[in-house]
């Protein structure tokens, strides 16, 4: 079910961007940069779908503001700290 959703949420987005020809930024899922560890496998598994298609999403802003001559780094970027958000978290730091 959750992998259903997730490559629904991509094809979405992915659509979206072409479409419309704009590189419209995601904002970063909340669990990323919660200051409590995970509860259970559940709560980290529900973030980490959440963070595969917040990647996805920023990796589909980046080409998409490459593609329009912009500067893509400052969205790999965010793409990156948001990341280690979520990793630090994973670790329990």
């Amino acid at each position: 079910m959750y992998r259903a959703a997730f490559i629904s949420a991509i094809f979405a987005a992915m659509l979206t961007g072409a479409a419309h020809g704009q590189c419209t930024k995601p904002d970063a899922p909340a669990c990323a940069s919660a200051k409590t560890p995970f509860v259970g496998e559940k709560d980290f598994d529900e973030c980490r779908f959440q963070m595969l298609a917040y990647k996805s999403e920023m990796e589909a802003v980046a080409a998409c503001l490459k593609k329009d001559g912009q500067d893509e780094r400052q969205a790999e970027a965010e793409l990156e700290a948001t990341l280690a958000q979520f990793n630090r978290r994973a670790r329990g730091e």
